[in-house]
């Protein structure tokens, strides 16, 4: 059994060790819930960074391959005129169909078919910096295109900054009413 100085070097070493983790703690609590908001207004509402909708598919008519496919079932060999076909299926809906054959959301734009795109956003953590972003390079190349031909998506709206401090200073009042 150790002494009382023991057991107070070993608390005092804990609350340190702790304290130089808050700020970290804090940060992370902030950027899941900051992660949250964000791809619920994107990838959810299909919302611009200023709250305007994204838009809507196309419905021009169009040919697709079968490896454009999620759902490989969906795809029928079928021409323009209805006859078979080796390698494409034209839908008279364009885009908007071949969502829509495949369970996908056709009234808006919200930038998820197979949820790639969306599971490249998340919250990621470097010894005491964290940080929310992309780091796929493959998605970040979707998304630059998404953003030139539709504009400003990605950028934190004004809402999400404000909740972003908020809650920064929220976590941080409930780890200093913690320690006392």
């Amino acid at each position: 059994m150790g002494s009382f100085n023991d057991i107070y070097l070993h608390l005092n070493g804990i609350a340190k060790d702790l304290d130089s983790k808050m700020p970290s703690l804090i940060a992370t609590t902030a950027m899941v819930e900051l992660e949250a908001v964000w791809k619920e207004r994107i990838f959810d509402r299909g919302e611009k960074t200023d709250g305007s909708k994204i838009g809507n598919y196309s419905t021009e008519p169009a040919y697709f391959g079968k490896n454009t496919f999620i759902r490989k079932a969906s795809f029928k060999p079928i021409g323009k005129n209805g006859g078979k076909t080796k390698k494409t299926m034209f839908l008279a809906g364009g885009y908007s169909e071949f969502r829509s054959i495949q369970g996908r959301e056709t009234s808006h734009i919200n930038l998820k078919f197979s949820g790639s795109e969306e599971r490249a956003f998340r919250v990621y953590k470097f010894g005491s910096e964290v940080v929310f972003g992309n780091a796929d390079e493959i998605e970040n190349k979707k998304i630059t295109g998404q953003e030139e031909k539709l504009g400003e998506i990605f950028d934190l709206s004004l809402a999400e900054q404000e909740l972003l401090n908020k809650e920064i200073l929220n976590q941080s009042i409930i780890v200093s009413n913690g320690s006392k």
